[in-house]
């Protein structure tokens, strides 16, 4: 989750914030999937929201969990479809949902070294081009 921080590539940038990075800190990789998910899938829904009319009920209703746009997927799909994150982005976030999903519905996948894991996070597009980002910008800070 760190690397989505700072990132350009028409995407939103996500940085996490104090209080998720406490409470993933210590915690199993189950734990940091499930929170890192929950963490991203709120920023996301708070994004979209900023977006759209000012209509508190009405949108509660749509994006509730069991609301017609309350799935994780169809509000990455949203996002996407109005031009806030780009595809590769779209695919990123996908793959981080499943992620999630595995762990929380698996009780087999204990760790991210897991091949139904590995196989996800092994693929990452922008998380891959935001360690190289990293990289550089720290290469510059030590010369």
């Amino acid at each position: 989750l760190k690397y989505l921080r700072g990132m350009k590539d028409g995407a939103m940038v996500f940085a996490v914030d104090e209080y998720a990075q406490k409470e993933m800190s210590g915690s199993t990789d189950r734990g940091c999937a499930i929170i890192g998910g929950a963490y991203l899938e709120e920023r996301l829904t708070s994004a979209i929201e900023q977006m759209m009319v000012r209509d508190k009920d009405l949108f509660e209703k749509l994006f509730r969990p069991a609301g017609p746009l309350g799935a994780f997927e169809t509000k990455i799909r949203i996002a996407y479809m109005i031009g806030m994150i780009t595809e590769p982005f779209m695919k990123d976030l996908m793959k981080l949902k499943e992620v999630r999903n595995r762990f929380a519905h698996r009780l087999d996948i204990t760790n991210f070294e897991h091949t139904a894991i590995k196989s996800l996070i092994n693929d990452f597009h922008i998380i891959n081009v935001g360690i190289q980002v990293e990289e550089l910008v720290n290469k510059e800070k030590c010369s």
